[in-house]
């Protein structure tokens, strides 16, 4: 039984092991599946996913990851306060904004898809309007597979971009703060260029 079991408080889910790529846990930039690819894997999720029975946060990456990165006390007050004044907009434009809602992945990007076909890193799964996950897909071929394949026209991706953009600059600076040699820079230059957009 795959579970997942409650062991002692911990909860364990047993998978099948698939070897995608030798010797590395996450395949590099060469390996990643194509737009192509991308778009067919998500459909597939969206549609295996669909009736889950579970319940699940609404777009908790938009709402409660950025709320949460915020409130860690790692920036000044002032920009605090401009990236929670610009978390209300966002949130605004996303309010009624999309589609029908699924089952998300949440991070669906090209390193999170092994071997074009196995999906992970799905702790930020949640429900919402299927264009957060195309807007974090970013790709115009995954977005082409993904409409031909699912028949269904999308509504703009702006408003998603926009949240997901946020999403990633906040969770930028709690990984500057927790690994500040591997994510200060990248950290320092997503908030500036969000804060001077």
């Amino acid at each position: 039984d795959p579970g997942p079991h409650d062991v002692d408080g911990l909860a364990v889910s047993l998978w099948e092991h698939h070897t995608v790529a030798s010797g590395r846990a996450r395949p590099g930039p060469q390996e990643r599946a194509s737009g192509r690819e991308l778009g067919v894997a998500l459909a597939a999720l969206h549609a295996a996913t669909r009736g889950f029975p579970g319940d699940l946060p609404w777009l908790a990456p938009a709402i409660d990851q950025v709320d949460d990165a915020l409130s860690v006390g790692l920036l000044p007050a002032d920009v605090v306060a401009d990236l929670r004044s610009r978390h209300d907009r966002v949130l605004a434009d996303l309010d009624g904004a999309g589609s029908a809602p699924v089952v998300l992945h949440g991070d669906a990007h090209a390193g999170n898809l092994l071997g074009g076909r196995f999906w992970v890193d799905l702790e930020e799964t949640c429900l919402g309007p299927p264009e957060w996950d195309l807007a974090v897909l970013d790709d115009p071929g995954a977005v082409a597979a993904y409409t031909g394949i699912t028949g269904r026209e999308h509504a703009p991706l702006r408003p998603f971009r926009a949240a997901r953009e946020l999403e990633a600059v906040v969770w930028l600076q709690v990984m500057a703060g927790l690994h500040p040699a591997r994510y200060r820079a990248v950290a320092e230059e997503r908030l500036a260029a969000l804060l001077g957009g």
